[in-house]
């Protein structure tokens, strides 16, 4: 298993980041309370970092050697994306 370049999304306010939150806990990865920590779904590990206003880093640390980094944070993307964040 390898990792990925970390990724920071804009525009998360709180609403947002509860969206996030609760999208990825639907679909199967549990998000731990607070603003920080490591999630694992899929076969996917990654830390996640909120500042609590508006940027989110995602920092995948583990995927299935066969799944490109880019397919992985194209799925979280789509995640942030359908809650209102941004990338820029």
């Amino acid at each position: 298993m390898c990792g990925c370049d970390p990724v920071t999304f804009h525009n998360v306010n709180q609403s947002v980041f509860d969206c996030i939150k609760k999208k990825l806990s639907d679909a199967g990865t549990p998000v731990p309370p607070g603003n920080s920590g490591c999630l694992t779904g899929l076969g996917v590990t990654a830390d996640f970092s909120w500042d609590g206003t508006s940027n989110l880093m995602i920092h995948v640390i583990e995927k299935p050697w066969i799944v490109s980094s880019e397919t992985v944070i194209e799925k979280i993307s789509d995640f942030v994306y359908s809650c209102g964040g941004t990338k820029q």
